[in-house]
C-alpha cells in the first residue's frame, strides 16, 4: 500500500460525482477492509458497485481509502487498498453545543451543515427552555455519517449529551456564547489554537434567567452582529464565520 501526502481529491475534476462511503473495518496491516451492514447495501443494491470496480473508503478516523473491490458476499464486500490520505480535522478544539430544539429538523439541518462545514465535536444541551427532554444520539451519528461522507470529510462526528448549562460547564474550556449586546464580536477575537472552545447556542426562547446569572463568570460573550437569529441560523451563522477565518 502506497502512503500519499497529497489528497485523494486533487485529480477530481467533479467532486460532486464522487462518491465516499463509510465503514470502520479496516485491517490491521491497513492492505484492505470489509464493507458491511448498511453501507455495503448501498453500494451494492442501490449504486450497483461491481467486483472490480474502484471506491473511497474513510474509516472515520481522519483516513481516507482508495480501493478495488475484490468479494462481494450477499450482506458483505471486501476491497484492497491501494492508497490512502490523512487528513486533520481544522475544527478539532472547538465543540458544538447544540441546543435542543421543539423543531427536531431545525436542529438536524444546522448540525448537518455544521459538519459538512468540517465541524466534528458536538455536545447536545437540555436547557432550562427546552422542550426536548433528551435526543437519539444513534440517529444523530447516523446523520452524521451521511452529512461525512456527502461533503468528503474523513472525521466521524463525536458526541456527546448535557443534561444542563451547569453540566456543560465543568469541562476544561473556554465558554462561548452569544448576546446582541456583548462588546466583543465572533469574527474579531482572537482564538488560541492550542485552548479548547465551547460554542454555548440557546434554544427558542433563550436561555434562562438563572442559567444566565450562573454562567457570568464563567463565559465570554460575543455578538454576531445587530441582527436577530433563529437558534439554528444561529449555528449556522457560526460554522461559517469561523470557517471563514
Amino acid at each position: 500500500m502506497t502512503k500519499v501526502n497529497m489528497s485523494l481529491f486533487s485529480n477530481w475534476t467533479y467532486p460532486s460525482d464522487i462518491d465516499l462511503f463509510y465503514s470502520p473495518f479496516v485491517s490491521d496491516d491497513e492492505n484492505g477492509l470489509m464493507l458491511a451492514e448498511d453501507e455495503y447495501h448501498h453500494i451494492a443494491n442501490v449504486m450497483k458497485y461491481k467486483t472490480g470496480d474502484t471506491l473511497y473508503v474513510t474509516d472515520g478516523k481522519g483516513n481516507i481509502y482508495f480501493t478495488k473491490i475484490e468479494k462481494m458476499e450477499k450482506k458483505r464486500g471486501f476491497v484492497t487498498i491501494t492508497e490512502k490520505y490523512s487528513e486533520s480535522a481544522a475544527f478539532r478544539n472547538i465543540v458544538m453545543c447544540l441546543p435542543l430544539l421543539k423543531n427536531s429538523d431545525r436542529l438536524e439541518l444546522a448540525y448537518e451543515k455544521l459538519i459538512e462545514l468540517g465541524f466534528t465535536r458536538f455536545n447536545f444541551v437540555k436547557t432550562e427552555h427546552s422542550l426536548k427532554k433528551n435526543i437519539n444520539l444513534e440517529r444523530m451519528l447516523k446523520i452524521g455519517i451521511h452529512a461525512m461522507t456527502q461533503s468528503l470529510h474523513g472525521t466521524l462526528p463525536d458526541l456527546g449529551f448535557s443534561g444542563s448549562i451547569q453540566e456543560l460547564l465543568k469541562a476544561e474550556a473556554e465558554f462561548i456564547i452569544f448576546d446582541q449586546k456583548a462588546d466583543n464580536s465572533l469574527k474579531a477575537y482572537q482564538f488560541d489554537a492550542n485552548r479548547t472552545y465551547y460554542f454555548i447556542f440557546g434554544p427558542e426562547g433563550g436561555f434562562s434567567e438563572t442559567e444566565v446569572s450562573n454562567t457570568a463568570n464563567k463565559v465570554v460573550a460575543l455578538t454576531m452582529g445587530g441582527q436577530r437569529l433563529r437558534a439554528e441560523t444561529a449555528m449556522m451563522y457560526a460554522g461559517f464565520a469561523l470557517s471563514a477565518r
